[in-house]
């Protein structure tokens, strides 16, 4: 018995370890994502609510509402603010409907185009009636009451089309005007209950859109996730729930084995009837006769004398005692058939499904999540060339590329053959990645226009990823999925240069030989087109740019004045506003130097600080945001600085911006302030400020104020004589109004001399470089440089003396407000000559009143 019962414990014990050996559960956890290459470009950063790039909430989290009226309104003045904040929640939530429609974020409408110029009437017809109909100073009853009218119309509208499921906005028609109200409804209590109520339907109105474009099995799956599957993922109930039932299991089997009676007296009534009694083994039983085939067969068999009174477990345990010998080579078998396929399960079959099964919840969870659900679906986002702004030699090259892709045989045959190796040179976020998939997109639709399956496929790798899997990866892939395009941004990370080491020398070889392979197939049809993205060409060794590797070089430049108008046109479009409103000239003039990405982000950070005050953008917010992004002004100052220093600040900044904006020079003044602003990072090598101390000076962090310039059309920075001279006298205005308006100047605000310097010394120089002149001659050179500030200095001087009032006015702006702009600049200037007009008008009434008096 003893040994029987060692027996089925070792039998036990066997099947427990294999189980717990090949169970996925209790495995290492592992990515989502198998480590292959991702077959689409990454979407850019997502945003929620009104930003464009992410427009509902996930996971049951809804995006906080913006603030409502907390207060009781006791004013027709209160009210009608009231009103008019909550028009403009109204079209914060027809902007970011918009934006989801434009990101393809509703999957439900049936006309998209339609939808979107509704929504854009919609918002043209409240902003019609939000600046003419109610505009400042507008309140009496009667307009306070139709504004209220109009919000809940078009809540009402709106929670119509977004009630159930979102397939359309019909178009809006008002009945606010059709007869006028009676008394009684435009009295103040009643008002005060028709904005309480508004509020209560805006706050729905926000749920429904954060919801817009969700069917009901996603409304279903996001609560399942929410409270049964998260949960579960986070406290590892599955992997603890098994190994529970596992050791219950496991005792029940051994209090059946070493005390049958005990247990089968204490034991409940199913748990007896799973396992059963112990099998019984009887006398072995002789079997013999004749198959169906005519052959004849004998063998031996053991029998159990209580085969009818064993449960599941019983029968389990008496199969495994009657095939002894074949469960015992079955097992090893299986054990080295796991042994041996673990590696396969770990790095292919698993993630396989790990990366099916996160597919599968994405496209449950709908509506943002669709975006992640593509993106490792490898479904390229559809950006064609019309959608890329500028870059006009792009789509040229680009063209010509899927011309070829066309019909490559007749190019081939011809020795007309385009070069498949392509190499991106330019800033970052210049659109470089943006403008390959815009490739990929037109070569989809030309293959669809010939009938041809959608063949190609695209391959966006990093270097990151290169390094990782190697070079032999790469010339696989390439092999087996071609035709394809290949992307490799960052190559110059690869380190593919002559010098850098032996390890690189032998990266170099290999991607050479996999150039020269890849790009040079057998077969016309299986082309491969292999683009790389940098902006470090000179890390690059020079046979990278060779014919038959990267024979063509595509740069890229920052977006020109038109370009960056044009973009900040299409941004606010998509949110269904109008451009007039944003004096849209006046910011691509302002934001120069600045990349697509960098203009992306600065719309969106700005629509986040609208969706925060629950309003929808305004040209305040991307002028906040400017200055936080670009000019990098500091909001808050902590410190209390004295006031005659502050003096001695707005008196140096005042004289700066009245010099320029009399100077008549190319470069226009865009802001003035005393708050302090962030140095410029300069990038440099790590421990170099420790070999050369005097080059590398630790700058404060921020600077006492400053002056802001652009530029009124794109420049290459090529300047006149005069030009200069004027830059000169910019630069010193400052000094010159210290001494102006405090009687001294005790050159610590800026540093105009030191500025302005190289300036003279370029003019009085005529194009020598001032280092390699003789002694006698940079003296010389540098006197003429001296004299022509102080003549610079004396000349600003007297143009700031002239017009000191205005400068005195600036400056006393600027300590009451800190920050003006041009426009406020000029404003400040208009209003003081209409003073002195009016002035010297009135003194001219009184003199001839006096003469005829007299």
């Amino acid at each position: 018995m003893n040994t029987t019962r060692t027996r089925n414990i070792a039998l036990f014990s066997l099947f427990s370890a294999l189980f717990f050996a090949t169970s996925p559960i209790f495995c290492d956890a592992v990515p989502e994502v198998e480590p292959t290459p991702e077959m689409a470009a990454p979407a850019p950063d997502v945003h929620v609510g009104m930003d464009p790039a992410a427009p509902v909430a996930v996971s049951g989290k809804q995006a906080a509402a913006p603030p409502v009226l907390q207060v009781p309104v006791n004013s027709l003045d209160a009210l009608i603010d009231s009103a008019k904040r909550q028009l403009d929640q109204i079209s914060a939530i027809l902007s970011a409907l918009s934006a989801m429609i434009n990101n393809d974020q509703v999957s439900t409408l049936k006309d998209k185009q339609e939808t979107l110029k509704n929504i854009a009437e919609l918002s043209a017809t409240i902003e019609m009636l939000r600046y003419e109909k109610f505009a400042e100073g507008h309140t009496d009853r009667l307009s306070t009451y139709l504004l209220q009218r109009l919000n809940a119309d078009v809540i009402q509208h709106l929670t119509n089309a977004l009630r159930g499921t979102f397939t359309g906005l019909t178009p809006y028609k008002s009945s606010i005007m059709r007869k006028l109200p009676d008394q009684a409804a435009m009295s103040i209590p009643n008002m005060q209950k028709t904005a309480a109520e508004n509020e209560q339907k805006i706050k729905a109105l926000l749920k429904l859109a954060d919801c817009a474009g969700l069917r009901w099995y996603n409304h279903a799956y996001r609560k399942v996730d929410r409270f049964v599957i998260t949960p579960c993922r986070k406290h590892s109930i599955p992997q603890r729930s098994l190994i529970g039932l596992s050791l219950a299991g496991l005792s029940f089997y051994l209090w059946r084995l070493y005390n049958e009676n005990h247990f089968r007296n204490h034991a409940p009534d199913f748990i007896w009837n799973l396992y059963g009694e112990q099998p019984i083994p009887g006398r072995r039983r002789h079997y013999a006769g004749v198959d169906a085939a005519g052959g004849h067969f004998e063998y031996d068999e053991d029998c159990f004398v209580n085969q009818d009174r064993l449960g599941p477990v019983g029968r389990v345990e008496a199969l495994c005692r009657r095939h002894m010998g074949s469960v015992l080579v079955a097992s090893g078998a299986f054990a080295l058939l796991v042994a041996k396929c673990r590696g396969e399960w770990e790095q292919s079959i698993r993630p396989w499904i790990a990366k099916k099964l996160s597919i599968l919840d994405s496209k449950l969870k709908g509506g943002a999540c669709l975006k992640e659900a593509q993106k490792k679906q490898g479904i390229v986002e559809d950006v064609t060339f019309n959608d890329l702004v500028g870059l006009e030699h792009v789509k040229r090259d680009f063209s010509v590329l899927v011309n070829y892709l066309e019909n490559p045989e007749s190019y081939d045959r011809a020795g007309l053959t385009p070069p498949k190796g392509i190499l991106l040179v330019g800033e970052t976020r210049t659109g470089k990645t943006y403008s390959v998939k815009a490739l990929f997109t037109e070569v989809k639709r030309m293959l669809k226009r010939n009938g041809r399956p959608e063949e190609f496929k695209f391959y966006n790798l990093g270097a990151s990823y290169i390094q990782s899997y190697g070079i032999d990866y790469l010339v696989r892939l390439m092999k087996k999925e071609a035709p394809c395009i290949v992307f490799i941004d960052e190559i110059d990370l690869l380190t593919l240069q002559r010098g850098r080491g032996d390890q690189a020398q032998a990266r170099l070889s290999e991607f050479l030989q996999c150039l020269s392979g890849a790009l040079t197939p057998d077969d016309p049809k299986n082309q491969v087109i292999i683009i790389a993205a940098t902006n470090k060409p000179e890390n690059l060794d020079h046979a990278l740019r060779q014919h038959g590797r990267f024979g063509k070089e595509i740069r890229f430049e920052l977006p020109s004045l038109e370009e960056r108008r044009i973009f900040i046109e299409r941004k606010i479009r998509k949110l269904s506003l109008s451009p007039m409103l944003f004096d849209v000239p006046r910011l691509a003039r302002e934001t120069e130097g600045m990349s697509y990405e960098a203009l992306h982000v600065l719309i969106n950070n700005a629509l986040l600080n609208a969706r925060l005050l629950g309003r929808v953008i305004t040209r305040t917010d991307i002028e906040e945001t400017l200055d936080n992004e670009l000019r990098h002004i500091a909001e808050v100052d902590g410190r209390n600085v004295p006031e005659h220093e502050r003096q001695i600040m707005a008196a140096h900044l005042a004289g700066k911006a009245v010099a320029l904006t009399k100077l008549d020079a190319h470069t226009k003044l865009a802001k003035v302030t005393i708050k302090p602003v962030m140095s410029r990072i300069v990038e440099q090598l790590s421990g170099v400020e420790l070999i050369e101390k005097d080059r590398f000076k630790q700058k404060p962090r921020f600077e006492p104020g400053g002056v802001f310039v652009h530029n009124t059309n794109d420049t290459l920075a090529v300047q006149s004589s005069d030009e200069k001279r004027r830059l000169c006298k910019y630069l010193l205005a400052g000094d010159a109004s210290e001494e102006l308006l405090t009687g001294s100047c005790g050159y610590s605000c800026s540093q105009g001399m030191e500025n302005a310097l190289p300036i003279a010394l370029s003019i009085t120089c005529e194009g020598l470089d001032y280092l390699k002149l003789p002694k006698h001659a940079q003296k010389e050179r540098f006197d003429r440089a001296i004299e022509l500030l102080d003549e610079c200095k004396r000349q600003v001087t007297e143009l700031l003396a002239q017009h000191r009032d205005e400068v005195e006015a600036v400056a006393k702006a600027l300590l009451e407000k800190e920050t003006l702009s041009a426009a406020q600049i000029e404003e400040i200037c208009a209003n003081l000559h209409r003073k002195v007009a009016e002035d010297v008008l009135a003194n001219e009434q009184a003199s001839e009143q006096e003469a005829a008096a007299a």
